[in-house]
This record gives C-alpha cells, sequence and structure tokens, in this order.
C-alpha cells in the first residue's frame, strides 16, 4: 500500500512537471506492469468464463480510462489535490458493494470516508480563498 501511495504520488508530481508531454501511454505501462508483478501473489489463481468478460471490460474501458484521466489531470490542478481526490475511490467503493450487493459498510468505513470528504473540502476552500486573495488586495490597493 505504501509503495502504491509512493508510486501514484510521484507520477501526478511528473506529469505535473511535463504538462506538454502526454503521459497516458505511461500511466497504462505502469499499470501492465504493476499487474505482471501482482499475478504471482493472486490466489486463487482461477478465473470463470464469466470473470473474463468482466475483466475484459475492465482492461480495455474502466482502467484506460481512469488511469488516463489520471494521467491528464496534473495539468489542470496540483499534485496534492489529484491525489486528494483519488481518495474518493476509497469513499465510493464501499459505497458501491452497498448498493450493488447490500453488504453495509462499517462505522470506521464512514468516519474514514468523512474525514476524507472534510479534507477536501477544506482544502478546496483554502485554495479558492488564496486564489480570491491576490484580486481583492488588487482592488484594495489598486
Amino acid at each position: 500500500g505504501l509503495g502504491a501511495a509512493a508510486a501514484f504520488g510521484g507520477s501526478f508530481v511528473v506529469i505535473g512537471q511535463n504538462p506538454d508531454r502526454t503521459m497516458v501511454p505511461a500511466m497504462g505501462l505502469g499499470g501492465l506492469v504493476a499487474a505482471l508483478l501482482a499475478l504471482p501473489l493472486a490466489s486463487p489463481f482461477s478465473v470463470t468464463s464469466v470473470d473474463v468478460g468482466y475483466l475484459a471490460i475492465s482492461g480495455l474501458l474502466v482502467l484506460p480510462l481512469g488511469f488516463g484521466l489520471l494521467a491528464v489531470a496534473p495539468r489542470y490542478a496540483s499534485a496534492p489535490e489529484v491525489g486528494l481526490i483519488t481518495l474518493f475511490e476509497t469513499i465510493l467503493g464501499p459505497l458501491w458493494v452497498w448498493i450493488a450487493l447490500a453488504e453495509r459498510p462499517g462505522t470506521f468505513a464512514f468516519v474514514g470516508g468523512g474525514i476524507v470528504v472534510c479534507t477536501l473540502a477544506v482544502n478546496s476552500y483554502l485554495g479558492v480563498k488564496a486564489a480570491r486573495l491576490p484580486q481583492e488586495m488588487g482592488a484594495v490597493f489598486g
């Protein structure tokens, strides 16, 4: 988990510092390498024919789209903001399971999700406030 967080953070910083280059292929290659490294750790390694369809949809549509958007996001937001926004996956995952499978998340899942949402809200508020400050100062001293 720590390695994945460090790799994502590092990729956001590299993408943010190179806005003129497209990093979508690099993100896709990184995902492929990570999958190949994780493959031997899968247990049990059995996939049914129905699962192959779900894996194909995930691998050919959902993951490339998500990683492509993550590769473009640091051009429009700072690396820390992109990292915080990706934490919504942590919040939405249990909620989708709750909706689809009626598996209710525990109290700690709700508390953790609340912390993430509050952090994003405060970060967004402070970002908007910091962006307005130079405009307000210009109006006062202009």
